[in-house]
């Protein structure tokens, strides 16, 4: 599990191909073979990465789309993508560089 920060930038990996299966994301790691599924608003997430932005601006995107408290929402957001990050799905730029 990576410690991300709300200054990390995170954007898709090149291994990570998807597809949007009518409100649910399928996404296949290339390198690995492994078929992941997301639902709510972690498709939310998937789909405004597709272009690097930061863990801060996601979850102000979040905000600005959810009804939901501040505190809640960086919770999830950070599991989320550590969820994501652990088997590759997203790269994360860090202070220290790409991981």
């Amino acid at each position: 599990m990576c410690a991300l920060h709300r200054d990390d930038t995170v954007s898709l990996s090149n291994q990570a191909v998807w597809s949007d299966l009518n409100g649910e994301i399928a996404v296949l790691h290339l390198t690995a073979g492994i078929y992941f599924g997301i639902e709510g608003a972690g498709c939310e997430i998937w789909k405004f990465i597709q272009e690097p932005h930061t863990v801060g601006q996601i979850i102000d995107h979040l905000l600005a789309t959810y009804e939901v408290s501040k505190d809640v929402c960086e919770e999830l957001t950070f599991s989320f993508l550590d969820q994501l990050a652990e088997p590759g799905l997203i790269l994360v730029q860090t202070h220290a560089g790409i991981t």
